[in-house]
């Protein structure tokens, strides 16, 4: 049996080329992790039993409040629907309603440097590094064998790939002399003209900050108080149940939650009085950045090294020579 407890868990990431989650979008987060939670609860109503199984189980309130004031909740919960905004969507008048907007956003703590602990990552910074246009003299399609003119003044490397007119690329498989090298066998377009691109990914240093942001969660009903008790319950159920997997696993972490009392709001243009109730979220996350893009090394070719020997004289030596 699967240990995900909802009911449509989260769809598994493609591969992402990057670590670093770059500024993060915290009111997107939890945004749609309530969006979730309510879609989750709707699939699996029993859940409502928990969120006031409190009331059934109090000895001065189970007689009023009991199972038949879950009903009325439930029935309640299951037939509206709730839309989740941010408070900025003043086109939005449909009520009941939870609506979002961030209060702050702060640096969490001063440090010395902002170095990411992982300090380091390797991408594709362009879609291709051209390092040289070369002409080739010929291509054995049996044998793989390319040639270049004598003149040529290029230094290539296994690894390196060649890109064709077409947009193909092919690997140097191995380079037999400065102008002679392998790449597949059988390849049937025109290569005369090609460029030597690099097949390595750029190394990007990473830094980053911890920021302590704060956002106000607003729960919105009409017509009466007791529908802004059940909708605001369920929000608390979603903040605290979905806390591991749809919010701090989804970047905004060590989230703590509080809340004000009930107030009859105004500020929705609708005839029937409106009752809100707002709760506090904070919580930090990590913005990451990347500082320096450097491409990399793609080989070493052995050369003239220039050694000053006792009496002031420059001797040129091979840098492999082994005397």
């Amino acid at each position: 049996m699967s240990d995900n407890y909802l009911v449509t868990p989260p769809d598994i990431l493609p591969p992402i080329p990057q670590t670093a989650q770059g500024i993060h979008q915290s009111d997107v987060i939890l945004r749609t992790a309530i969006q979730a939670g309510l879609d989750d609860i709707r699939q699996n109503p029993k859940l409502l039993d928990y969120v006031f199984a409190s009331l059934p189980r109090d000895p001065l309130t189970y007689k009023e409040y009991g199972v038949q004031q879950i009903d009325s909740a439930k029935e309640w919960f299951l037939s509206q629907d709730i839309p989740v905004f941010m408070n900025t969507r003043v086109d939005e008048n449909k009520i009941p309603c939870i609506t979002i907007g961030v209060q702050s956003s702060s640096e969490g703590s001063a440090t010395l440097g902002d170095v990411n602990y992982e300090t380091v990552e390797e991408v594709y910074w362009t879609e291709k590094i051209v390092y040289y246009d070369l002409s080739l003299r010929s291509y054995n399609p049996a044998t793989g064998i390319c040639s270049l003119p004598s003149s040529a003044e290029v230094e290539l490397f296994a690894g390196e790939k060649i890109l064709a007119p077409s947009g193909n690329t092919y690997e140097i498989l191995d380079v037999l002399d400065p102008w002679t090298f392998q790449i597949a066998e059988g390849i049937v377009e025109a290569i005369s003209q090609v460029k030597v691109v690099s097949a390595k990914k750029s190394v990007v240093t990473l830094e980053s900050l911890e920021f302590r942001e704060t956002f106000e969660v607003g729960c919105h009903v009409h017509s009466e108080p007791i529908y802004l008790t059940y909708l605001w319950s369920v929000l608390i159920f979603i903040l605290l149940r979905y806390k591991e997997e749809l919010i701090e696993g989804r970047g905004l972490e060590r989230t703590t939650i509080s809340a004000n009392g009930v107030v009859l709001n105004t500020q929705f243009p609708i005839q029937q009085p409106v009752f809100t109730r707002v709760t506090t979220v904070t919580g930090f996350v990590r913005q990451y950045w990347p500082k320096f893009v450097r491409n990399p090394i793609e080989g070493v070719t052995p050369g003239y090294i220039r050694v000053i020997d006792s009496n002031d004289i420059a001797q040129p030596i091979f840098s492999d020579d082994p005397g």
